[in-house]
């Protein structure tokens, strides 16, 4: 069964890419390639430093890191629908590389009280790759679980959301696109 809700595509596609993200991350921080989990870069977006590692902290970073990746999600469902799904590897590692910069980047540094900022050149290049990955994820369960209907490529401009090979009246004639 195909998702036609691009809400909830969405969420699903979010949720989903957010635990392969993190599955990632995990190994990663047991290999030493990285210091910082995303659960913890997203509680110090919220608590001081000494709150972060508290069960109340971690549950904090665990709802906010998800909340962020059910938003990524759907943007994420809502350009490839409008876009069509053609590249969507690509589009997948563009989206990662961008909300990587704007979240860590930008976000990440702003406030005087940032306490997971700055990290380590490691860190930085792991979270990277994971948004990288959560991008490509994300698209791929988009692609998957969409219905065909939702995406560009089969709809004609104008008409609504024909599908195609529909016949269509085009000055008089009727036309199979």
């Amino acid at each position: 069964m195909k998702i036609r809700d691009r809400l909830i595509l969405g969420l699903l596609s979010g949720i989903i890419a957010n635990m392969g993200k993190n599955i990632a991350s995990s190994c990663a921080e047991k290999k030493g390639l990285t210091q910082l989990s995303y659960v913890d870069a997203a509680a110090g977006f919220f608590l001081k430093k000494r709150d972060i590692k508290t069960f109340p902290g971690q549950l904090v970073g665990i709802l906010a890191d998800f909340s962020t990746a059910i938003t990524i999600g759907i943007v994420n469902t809502y350009m490839l629908t409008n876009t069509g799904k053609d590249h969507w590897f690509l589009k997948g590692v563009g989206i990662g590389s961008i909300f990587w910069v704007t979240f860590y980047g930008f976000l990440g540094g702003l406030g005087k009280n940032q306490p997971v900022y700055p990290v380590a050149p490691r860190t930085a290049l792991s979270s990277f790759l994971g948004h990288v990955l959560f991008g490509i994820l994300s698209n791929f369960i988009v692609v998957k679980l969409g219905d065909e209907s939702l995406f560009k490529e089969n709809q004609i401009p104008g008409k609504g959301c024909q599908i195609k090979g529909e016949k269509r009246r085009v000055r008089g004639k009727i036309r199979k696109k």
